[in-house]
C-alpha cells in the first residue's frame, strides 16, 4: 500500500507480478482538506497548509493514547479577519483522520479478499 498525496495505491504482488491492485482518490491532500474544513467549521479560523501537515505530524494519530497530545496553530478568524491562536487536540482530529482511514481500510479490505 502506498499512500500519497493524490491517491493510494493498494496492490498484491506475488511471483514477481502483481496479481490485483486498486487506485483510490484518498490520500493525504484529501486528509488535508477535511482537517482544514474540521478547523474552520469547529473554530472559524482558517490555518495555513504547513500548519495543517505539522499538526497532522505532531498529532495525528488512529489510536488512543494515554497522553492527549496538543498542538498550538496560528490563522485567521474567518470572521473578524484577526490572528488567533488555537489548541487543537489529538483526540478531537482524531474523528477526521479515522473517517478517511475507513475508506482505504475499505479498499484494503476487497483487494485482499
Amino acid at each position: 500500500m502506498d499512500i500519497g498525496g493524490e491517491t493510494t495505491d493498494i496492490a498484491v504482488i506475488a511471483s514477481k507480478g502483481v496479481i490485483i491492485s486498486r487506485g483510490i482518490k484518498v490520500a493525504g491532500n484529501l486528509l488535508d482538506d477535511e482537517i482544514k474544513k474540521y478547523i474552520r467549521g469547529q473554530y472559524n479560523i482558517s490555518i495555513g497548509i504547513k500548519s495543517i501537515i505539522e499538526l497532522k505530524h505532531a498529532i495525528g494519530s488512529l489510536s488512543e493514547t494515554k497522553e492527549n497530545k496538543k498542538f498550538i496553530a496560528y490563522g485567521r478568524n474567518v470572521l473578524s479577519g484577526r490572528p488567533e491562536e488555537i489548541n487543537i487536540t489529538a483526540d478531537e482530529i482524531r474523528p477526521v483522520i479515522i473517517t478517511q482511514f475507513n475508506r482505504i481500510s475499505e479498499v484494503l479490505t476487497e483487494v485482499l479478499e
